[in-house]
């Protein structure tokens, strides 16, 4: 029996601090990862990578949250 909800983002910090990491994940894969500090406030937040073929995109902080999926389609190609 699990006595918390998974999904919260206190599961998300790193060590005692406030720092999350936030992963970019293309196609179920991380493929970059940026530290910022989870003290409430909105923040922006750039990632930059290539998308060779159509894929499905989203941003998580592990174990903590997920966005939705962007899907991306390259040269009218479905997503493989």
């Amino acid at each position: 029996m699990v006595s918390k909800a998974f999904w919260n983002l206190e599961r998300g910090r790193i060590g005692n601090t406030r720092t999350v990491a936030v992963e970019l994940i293309v196609n179920g894969e991380a493929v970059d990862k940026k530290m910022i500090t989870a003290d409430g406030s909105i923040q922006d937040i750039v990632f930059e990578t290539e998308i060779k073929k159509s894929s499905w995109v989203a941003l998580r902080i592990l174990p903590s949250s997920h966005t939705n999926p962007v899907f991306v389609l390259v040269d009218k190609k479905p997503i493989e």
